[in-house]
């Protein structure tokens, strides 16, 4: 073998090896900027501490949807509820609206309701522009700021019997999803023997 192609050969075996150091280098950077950004994401929901405690049972509002019916807080078939609390003098609230139908049928398992603080004919009105398949609500202020929701959107989701998993501001898909990630945890039936929490309806 000549001295010229042994030459060839050599420095192609070391831009070879370069290449897979330079490969190995960024694949460990790529997972450092993984862990990085993992350990970034939130773990909790905002204000997940605040509101009914995880294990007690959810408010037994005694409420009409946007059709005179009787809210349904649960239904047969399904893992349990989740209930999201917005109001018409939020604008966030009004971002996630339009998201309802698509985060509904993702969790088809569970049962949704919305309920608005404010007149029945906006929450009519918030229904019907955003096409929402489930039942809607209203809610006066005054038994708004009674059930003590600490902001809005705010969401319980609950198993079968309704007691609440888990809780806090949902106002994205991902933020629904952590919702149903670690409310299913919540186990059904509960042990917990505390009963409902009535408030009556205007």
């Amino acid at each position: 073998m000549s001295s010229p192609y042994l030459l060839s050969y050599s420095a192609l075996w070391g831009v070879v090896v370069v290449l897979i150091a330079i490969v190995l280098h960024m694949n460990k950077k790529l997972l450092d900027l993984n862990q990085v950004l993992y350990n970034m994401l939130p773990k909790d929901l905002p204000l997940s501490h605040e509101g009914i405690p995880v294990g007690d049972p959810f408010y037994a509002l005694d409420l009409q949807d946007t059709q005179g019916k009787n809210i349904l807080w649960n239904k047969k078939d399904t893992l349990g509820s989740i209930v999201l609390f917005t109001s018409s003098f939020c604008s966030t609230c009004k971002t996630v609206y339009p998201l309802l139908t698509q985060i509904s049928e993702k969790h088809s398992q569970y049962h949704f309701v919305l309920v608005i603080e404010g007149d029945p004919e906006y929450a009519r009105h918030v229904q019907e522009e955003n096409e929402i398949p489930f039942q809607v609500t209203s809610i006066s202020s005054e038994q708004f700021h009674q059930i003590g929701i600490p902001a809005t959107p705010f969401a319980y989701i609950m198993n079968s019997e309704l007691k609440v998993g888990y809780k806090g501001i949902s106002s994205t898909l991902p933020a629904f999803n952590m919702l149903v990630e670690k409310g299913s945890a919540l186990d059904s039936p509960s042990s917990s023997k505390k009963k409902a929490r009535f408030l009556k309806g205007a």
